[in-house]
């Protein structure tokens, strides 16, 4: 079983700058990670992205 999820908020903070969040959520039985505690087996893996942008038109 393998599930994937992905979420983006993007945020306009004046007629310049936005501001985007992103979270990426995935699991899969198959990978092994590696616990701090010293035990290894599957386990939800996050990734999150912040990125702020600045436009301007001429």
């Amino acid at each position: 079983m393998v599930i994937s999820m992905e979420n983006l908020m993007t945020m306009k903070v004046n007629s310049f700058i936005k501001v985007i969040l992103s979270l990426d959520a995935f699991y899969d039985h198959r990978i092994v990670i590696k616990r701090s505690d010293g035990t290894s087996g599957p386990s939800t893996q996050l990734k999150n992205t912040f990125g702020v942008g600045f436009g301007y038109t001429f």
